[in-house]
């Protein structure tokens, strides 16, 4: 994916009305682009959970926003941040 310019309208949509910042014109591209995030969301959050519930981990959260590059290159991305569960300093060490 290549990175959006300065100049390009960015939208960070947090709730419905949100939306209601895209302008009229683009909402429906925007709506098609979010509907193809949540499908990807969606696929990498089943594959992330079957992994971590087999190695005994928390399933895995979902992010509280969808970034829209209002840019006509109709890229997705989802990223994945694993981060180490806090240590209990009474566990036995291995």
């Amino acid at each position: 994916m290549t990175r959006p310019t300065m100049d390009t309208p960015t939208y960070i949509i947090r709730n419905v009305w949100d939306f209601l910042k895209v302008p009229a014109e683009r909402r429906a591209e925007c709506l098609r682009e979010f509907a193809i995030a949540l499908d990807m969301a969606e696929a990498t959050r089943l594959l992330l959970d079957s992994l971590l519930v087999n190695a005994g981990a928390a399933p895995s959260q979902l992010t509280d926003a969808f970034t829209w590059f209002d840019d006509d290159k109709h890229e997705a991305t989802v990223h994945v941040e694993f981060t180490s569960p806090p240590t209990d300093p009474e566990a036995p060490k291995p």
